[in-house]
């Protein structure tokens, strides 16, 4: 599913795709948050990549808002080129986070599911039973 939101919001890039997106790398990092004490730097760094992957589509996801606000009472803007100024500064933001998303996404989703399945079991075997 993780993979499938990747590639949709590469794809297609809405705020839509780019948003459940966001859902799937928050179901990842609290995954990890619950997997941690089998092997924490292991899981520490994907879990602080997921973190900061769904920090910066959520801002993504924020400026989206914002530019539909500004848009829907563009009259509360008066004087000439403003509203333009602003939806030229969102793009441009979204841009570079977009840019840095996809840069994190690539990183975190690099490993095959495969190969994590068998490291995990191996955690999981070695942990104590509760």
């Amino acid at each position: 599913m993780r993979m499938l939101a990747l590639r949709a919001a590469r794809t297609r890039c809405t705020p839509e795709c780019l948003h459940e997106w966001r859902k799937q790398s928050k179901y990842l990092l609290y995954q990890m948050q619950l997997l941690d004490p089998l092997a924490p730097e292991r899981i520490g760094k994907i879990a602080k990549r997921a973190h900061r992957l769904s920090d910066r589509l959520g801002d993504d996801h924020d400026l989206t808002v914002l530019r539909a606000k500004a848009v829907a009472h563009k009259s509360a803007f008066r004087v000439r080129g403003e509203l333009e100024a602003l939806l030229d500064a969102i793009a441009h933001r979204q841009s570079r986070l977009r840019k840095t998303a996809f840069k994190i996404g690539a990183k975190l989703y690099a490993r095959k599911l495969a190969r994590f399945h068998k490291r995990f079991e191996q955690l999981r075997k070695r942990a104590p039973e509760r």
